[in-house]
């Protein structure tokens, strides 16, 4: 049975696999191409197209969609560089007995967005075929455009599994009641305020996450501790998901 570790790639606009040496230098030649700010800025039509282009010159794959039978949800930690990242992990097996890991930052809007799915996904779906996705919705805000990185979840059906409202309402007002006093005592410092929200939305997902992990637990479907792959995790990967 063969295993295999893959991530979502903003830029790429789909999955492609960790650890693997042709993929980080398709995605590095991507980046020089598209130049650091463009790449910093995040996804585009023209970037994606430029990215999956690098990929296919090196015989490189990335996929649009994971599917399998739905296994494990887990929570890792890895230490690129020596700081500490919290990892949402989804298992996926096939007919054959191979497994898909899907590994995702828990400060990534891609993970909160597919934990929000994922919880009432289970019972219902677990250990049942499900397809994971997601796609890049490009918004204008204040005259410039940005990316939501929305996940997509879907039963053995074909029908999109709908998100808990209430993670977001939740998260939002933890991040609320912790910059209120700050706001009130006269703080303007939107950098301070926005890494407050980040780190607090992150902890509250990581906690819906070590829930939905005793949940697969509960159910006899994950006995096991979260594995760890230091091979494949031996590099640091910065926010646009290039490994180094």
């Amino acid at each position: 049975m063969a295993t295999r570790m893959m991530e979502r790639n903003n830029i790429v606009d789909g999955f492609v696999r960790v650890g693997d040496a042709d993929t980080r230098m398709a995605l590095n030649e991507a980046r020089k191409q598209i130049g650091e700010e463009d790449w910093k800025h995040g996804a585009s039509p023209e970037n994606r197209q430029i990215a999956r282009d690098a990929l296919k010159s090196r015989g490189v794959r990335y996929e649009e969609k994971l599917t399998g039978k739905l296994v494990d949800v887990a929570v890792a930690q890895t230490h690129p560089n020596g700081e500490t990242r919290n990892k949402l992990r989804v298992t996926l097996e096939d007919g054959r007995g191979d497994k898909t890991i899907l590994s995702a930052d828990l400060d990534s809007e891609f993970a909160q967005r597919l934990l929000a799915k994922l919880e009432p996904a289970i019972p219902d779906h677990a250990g049942k075929e499900v397809t994971i996705g997601g796609f890049a919705s490009m918004v204008e805000r204040d005259g410039k455009t940005y990316a939501n990185h929305v996940a997509t979840l879907k039963g053995a059906d074909g029908q999109e599994i709908k998100a808990n409202p209430e993670h977001n309402a939740k998260a939002t007002e933890r991040v609320k009641a912790l910059q209120q006093p700050m706001l009130d005592a006269g703080m303007t410092d939107r950098k301070v305020l926005n890494q407050l929200a980040d780190s607090t939305r992150e902890k509250y997902f990581l906690e819906v996450a070590e829930g939905l992990s005793g949940r697969m637990k509960f159910l006899g479907l994950s006995g096991e501790a979260p594995q760890k792959y230091p091979a494949l995790e031996a590099g640091a990967k910065d926010r646009e998901g290039v490994w180094h």
